[in-house]
């Protein structure tokens, strides 16, 4: 039996994400469940956005720090435990995978690129949501569907706070891979309920759109995939030797050195900076697919 640690392919959750993306796109481009979600957020009298002035939906806005500096944190003990310890060496590639996914696609993508080229106005900027208190700047925008590239300057898609939560999403790759499914089913549920949890408050401060708070976990999501392939696949090599090595007592397969020839350069490059050496010598002498 193939008891060799890691994943050979993630194409289960590439093909998950992508038909979400497409569900996403089709829902939420004419807008008239953005629109009627906002509607029902907003009040015409008084405070234009009054759930959100709730001290649960503060509180939940004011903390939108603590779930990327824990993620990154996380990462950072990998790595130094991993550079420390042969017992950690695997996780160096994991600490490495966590870091990429908050800088790359929280960080970059969603709060810098995504943001800008969209120019997406918030709830609270349109026109049809114009009571604003007295002294503000009057709302004169119009809405805008998602992932259509506008002059604007509103930075509401996607939502930079859910992204951040939704980058808990992350951790699940590390575990998967490593088969500690009851962990990965409970680091997803995780996600989504905090995520989901943020974005309602970001809604009801009319700070964001349904459809800001579906991309900003979708966007950490495919970062996550894209760069699994690239630092969390097991090398085609490994799969061969697995299912050439002869069958061990207890049903487990010995795995021989192997040195292996042409992998995906940018995985290889990070196994490469990361562990010890290159060479694939089964489950302890070669712990990066652990």
């Amino acid at each position: 039996m193939n008891t060799a640690p890691g994943r050979s392919s993630w194409w289960p959750e590439t093909l998950v994400l992508a038909g979400l993306m497409l569900v996403a796109w089709l829902v939420f481009r004419s807008g008239a469940i953005d629109l009627a979600l906002a509607s029902g957020l907003h009040s015409g009298t008084g405070h234009p956005w009054p759930v959100g002035e709730q001290p649960l939906w503060r509180w939940c806005y004011r903390l939108g720090w603590f779930v990327p500096a824990l993620l990154a944190l996380i990462g950072l003990g990998w790595l130094a435990a991993g550079w420390r310890s042969p017992a950690w060496r695997s996780w160096r590639i994991d600490g490495l995978f966590l870091l990429l996914v908050l800088g790359l696609g929280s960080g970059l993508l969603v709060d810098t690129v995504l943001k800008e080229i969209t120019g997406r106005p918030r709830p609270r900027e349109l026109a049809i949501f114009a009571n604003a208190r007295p002294g503000a700047t009057p709302a004169v925008a119009t809405y805008q569907p998602p992932l259509v590239l506008g002059p604007g300057t509103g930075k509401s898609f996607p939502s930079g706070h859910a992204a951040g939560v939704f980058a808990l999403l992350a951790l699940w790759f590390p575990l998967h891979r490593r088969r500690r499914w009851g962990a990965a089913a409970g680091v997803l549920g995780l996600a989504l309920g905090a995520g989901a949890l943020m974005g309602y408050a970001r809604m009801a401060q009319g700070g964001h759109f349904l459809s800001d708070i579906v991309w900003a976990a979708l966007v950490p999501a495919a970062t996550g995939v894209g760069l699994a392939w690239l630092l969390l696949r097991r090398p085609p090599e490994l799969n061969r030797k697995i299912a050439n090595a002869p069958q061990m007592q207890g049903g487990r397969k010995e795995l021989g050195s192997a040195t292996p020839g042409r992998v995906r350069p940018c995985g290889f490059l990070a196994r490469n900076i990361f562990l010890y050496s290159p060479s694939i010598g089964g489950e302890k002498n070669h712990p990066s697919w652990s």
